[in-house]
């Protein structure tokens, strides 16, 4: 089993990546490419005055479903067999729970259908750390098939070693099925799915100080002032810090959010009192090209990466002669990883772009795959191919008036490679979106690197 780490070791860790993800964002705040240069910037309309509907959330400890919209029908064009499952993807209704109110919030969205992963690998019947022991599965394999997936620390799996998590709160990683979380520290929020027992979540709650709350006639937990710490003398302290402040539970999801104004937002989303993501031309393209990938994450513009990179000048050399013959990329509006598991480690992962011109992602495609093909991990200094994958592909298609391009990397079947994608993601190991290599100009490009990210598991494991 995992061991032991003290609380104050793990609370500042978890202080150490927060922290790290708000610098990182004023970083990106401060130094990002201007509007005037071009670069593509969504807009969102603000959020109408919400209005009287039907759904709801349903009390704590309640047995009602909460409301699941239903997918729009998906209109598109493709140049290759469109993807199964497109139009009803888990990724395309959970955009359904994001409110659309902040533009830099499809910047930072993040997917996870972890019992997709548990199904392909026999793992289905994992719902807590005792059944790893109890059906004689190894922790080694459980991580394997799920160390691809993004789930956030609202999930509580950096704690979940022992019951840890759910002693102090009622559930678990381990409970968690899908999860779609947006924002950066401490404008975030999580809206989990799986099987919850809201009796035992109320009932911690409550032993911590917790009351109930309503929100258009959603109910939810409260503690404490927005964002407010608890005190670090409190046991369960490093388990949250401030990111339970607010929780709405029932039997099928949890929404988590560390402010009011934050599960007030989602809450109205769920309710359909508020637009979402979903409906959103944008992220609506970007879900339904995707189709039922077992997780995502979106990325700033690369035209922001430079200005936010670390130099290393021991690579510059090989840098160089990698980008020698790159062409330009247009620049898109935002831009994606993931990756699909088939099982028996058959993995996919995808780099998605979409464009708010058609034409650009057609265009785009093959410097894209020949890029790909060349590439040379800034990372570990080895090539993609042959070392982490076999091939690279691609796809286009046009949703809602957008161009999609996605380039499938088809892995080397290695087991403990699941996570391969949100290396890359995390470490900034992505030179091959940068629209215009600096090389061309006789400038080394950059190599970007977030604090504490390469090497690391970027994946909140129980």
């Amino acid at each position: 089993m995992i061991p032991r780490y003290s609380s104050l070791l793990l609370a500042r860790r978890t202080l150490l990546r927060e922290a790290a993800a708000l610098v990182a964002a004023t970083l990106l705040a401060a130094c990002s490419t201007p509007a005037t240069t071009g670069t593509p910037t969504p807009t969102l309309p603000p959020p109408p005055t919400p209005t009287a509907g039907t759904g709801g959330v349903p009390s704590p400890g309640a047995s009602a479903t909460p409301v699941r919209p239903t997918p729009p029908p998906t209109e598109q064009t493709s140049s290759a067999a469109p993807q199964p499952a497109a139009a009803g993807s888990y990724l395309l209704r959970l955009l359904a729970f994001v409110p659309l109110e902040k533009p830099d919030r499809i910047f930072s969205l993040a997917f996870a259908n972890v019992a997709a992963a548990k199904q392909r690998y026999g793992l289905a019947s994992v719902r807590s750390d005792a059944d790893l022991q109890a059906h004689n599965i190894s922790l080694a394999d459980y991580v394997n098939a799920t160390a691809g997936c993004y789930l956030s620390d609202f999930t509580g799996g950096s704690y979940s070693a022992n019951g840890l998590y759910r002693d102090a709160f009622g559930y678990d990683v381990y409970q968690v099925d899908r999860e779609i979380w947006a924002g950066q520290p401490p404008d975030y929020f999580s809206h989990m799915e799986g099987g919850f027992d809201p009796d035992a979540i109320a009932a911690k709650l409550r032993a911590q100080g917790y009351t109930t709350a309503t929100h258009n006639g959603a109910t939810f937990f409260t503690v404490r002032e927005d964002n407010q710490l608890p005190p670090l003398s409190e046991p369960n302290a490093p388990l949250t810090l401030a990111r339970l402040n607010r929780i709405a539970v029932s039997t099928e999801r949890i929404i988590a959010a560390p402010a009011t104004g934050l599960i007030a937002a989602a809450l109205d989303a769920e309710a359909k009192k508020r637009p979402a993501l979903e409906t959103f031309p944008t992220t609506r393209a970007l879900a339904t090209a995707l189709g039922d990938v077992t997780s995502m994450a979106t990325m700033p513009p690369p035209a922001a990466d430079p200005a936010i990179a670390l130099l290393n000048p021991e690579r510059s050399v090989a840098i160089t002669a990698m980008t020698r013959d790159w062409g330009t990329l247009h620049t898109p509006e935002l831009t994606a990883m993931g990756y699909t598991d088939a099982g028996n480690d058959k993995r996919t992962i995808h780099v998605a772009l979409v464009y708010t011109r058609p034409a650009d992602a057609a265009a785009d495609a093959p410097e894209l795959v020949k890029r790909l093909r060349g590439y040379q991990s800034i990372r570990t200094q080895q090539p993609l191919i042959p070392t982490f994958a076999t091939t690279v592909t691609s796809r286009t298609m046009t949703v809602s008036g957008k161009g999609v391009l996605i380039a499938d990397i088809t892995q080397t079947p290695e087991p403990a490679r699941g996570r391969l994608w949100l290396q890359m993601l995390t470490g900034r190991d992505t030179l091959f979106l940068v629209p215009t290599p600096l090389a061309a100009n006789g400038t080394p490009l950059p190599i970007i690197s977030l604090p504490g990210s390469p090497g690391t598991t970027v994946t909140p494991r129980p």
